[in-house]
């Protein structure tokens, strides 16, 4: 339950991932892993806040808390963009800056 399909029937395994997927895949996993997930930041004031995707609203909060997934600027978080490969190897740095523990 870490990676979800793209819908009920589909899984889409050559798609390119957005911004809020791979934050959803971070925080599933923070889960998985007993980490303390319950810190928030309340993204709302991100101009293309209402491009969230329901699913995805607390995994990018709890990733932007954490300094996981930053904006692309102070007023856009991009959500529905592509992650491109640094964004994905910036966002697993961060997140094992966050959570250290993982590691061991």
């Amino acid at each position: 339950n870490i990676v979800a399909g793209v819908s009920k029937t589909a899984f889409d395994p050559e798609g390119n991932i957005t911004r809020e997927q791979t934050a959803a895949i971070l925080y599933r996993y923070a889960n998985y892993k007993n980490c303390d997930t319950a810190e928030k930041n309340n993204i709302t004031a991100f101009s293309d806040y209402g491009k969230v995707s329901a699913y995805a609203v607390p995994a990018l909060s709890w990733a932007n808390k954490h300094k996981i997934v930053n904006g692309m600027s102070s007023t856009v978080l991009n959500p529905l963009g592509e992650s491109t490969r640094a964004q994905v190897a910036l966002m697993i740095m961060n997140f094992c800056k966050a959570y250290p523990e993982i590691l061991k």
